[in-house]
């Protein structure tokens, strides 16, 4: 009885063991299945300077509570304020100090060097003709609002400064035509509202 039992014994776990050879592969392949493949096709990829600019701007062109439209202008002034190279940020910087002392010719020496190392650099030219404004100089002024706009055509603030300047000339219908391209970027401007109004308005008693 007890060869019968041990012969008996030795069969199930043979066939217990053959068992667990037939199942161990699909239990692994099925375990394989079961984790999730990354690839560079899956992976969130980050926003560049350019997709988080045209974020802002779409949301600032829908957006027409002024308090709500001002914290989106803040983001986009500080996207603009800083180029992808720290060097050109800190000679940013350094001109920018310049400026608020009102050191207008260590600004602008500052600024030329800028817009030579990085002439792709939008808010650098814009920068110089803030400078170039201020020292009352607006033929140069002008020559960079253009050169911004050309690099970035929503930059309202260089739109502004232009209709200022237009207005300062005389030139109403050019400053009414910056003002409504400001506005069309950057709607709930309120105080470039009101001017546009009154522009048009004295443009129209004019032409009577």
């Amino acid at each position: 009885m007890t060869l019968f039992f041990a012969h008996q014994f030795k069969r199930v776990v043979i066939l217990i063991l053959s068992s667990l050879l037939l199942i161990t592969p699909s239990m692994a392949q099925s375990t394989n299945e079961e984790k999730p493949v990354l690839n560079e096709q899956t992976a969130v990829k980050p926003q560049t300077r350019s997709e988080k600019l045209d974020a802002l701007f779409a949301d600032l062109k829908r957006e027409r509570d002024p308090k709500e439209a001002t914290k989106i202008s803040n983001r986009i002034w500080i996207a603009w304020a800083n180029w992808d190279d720290d060097a050109i940020n800190l000679l940013m910087r350094r001109a920018q100090t310049s400026m608020q002392s009102k050191n207008f010719s260590a600004a602008l020496d500052i600024l030329d060097q800028v817009v030579v190392l990085a002439p792709d650099y939008s808010e650098a030219w814009n920068r110089r003709a803030t400078v170039y404004y201020m020292a009352n100089d607006y033929g140069r002024s002008i020559a960079d609002v253009e050169q911004t706009l050309a690099l970035e055509p929503r930059h309202y603030g260089a739109w502004m400064g232009l209709a200022q300047m237009m207005q300062a000339l005389g030139e109403k219908k050019k400053a009414i035509f910056a003002l409504q391209q400001a506005l069309n970027v950057y709607p709930a401007m309120e105080r470039p509202q009101e001017t546009l109004v009154k522009l048009l308005e004295e443009v129209e008693g004019e032409s009577l």
